[in-house]
């Protein structure tokens, strides 16, 4: 993502894995026939195995040239326990905002140029990370 201006927003910045392993396990509702449904019905009723392929993977993300204005947060990004959010790679970002944020189960995030005005002096919080950059 690069090149983009924002007043007013929630956050700009956010990244979620937020996954409901239930969507990995449809069920056909009553009344509907296996036989006449929709193939893609068909393929949402499949289990996912192993467990792992269902897991999201965010990684090698590049965000750059980035003006943002009246934020509520500047910035979350959360990944889970399984599968980090990694390689993700901010340039040349300025944001003005009510609190910084968090980032948690994140690994090797640069920032360059980044420059995060918060109302509240916060600075982004990270936990249960590695090789983050501030």
């Amino acid at each position: 993502m690069q090149d983009i201006e924002m007043n007013g927003v929630g956050t700009p910045i956010e990244v979620s894995m937020n996954r409901n392993p239930s969507y990995s396990y449809s069920t056909l509702p009553e009344g509907y026939s296996y036989e006449t449904i929709p193939q893609h019905w068909k393929t949402m009723l499949q289990k996912v195995e192993p467990e792992e392929r269902g897991i999201p993977k965010f990684r090698d993300v590049y965000i750059s040239d980035i003006r943002v204005k009246a934020a509520k947060k500047a910035l979350s990004a959360a990944g889970i326990p399984q599968s980090s959010v990694e390689n993700f790679h901010l340039n040349d970002i300025d944001i003005e905002a009510a609190t910084a944020g968090e980032i948690t189960h994140a690994k090797n995030w640069t920032f360059d140029d980044v420059d995060i005005d918060t109302k509240d002096d916060s600075k982004i919080e990270v936990k249960n990370s590695t090789n983050v950059k501030l």
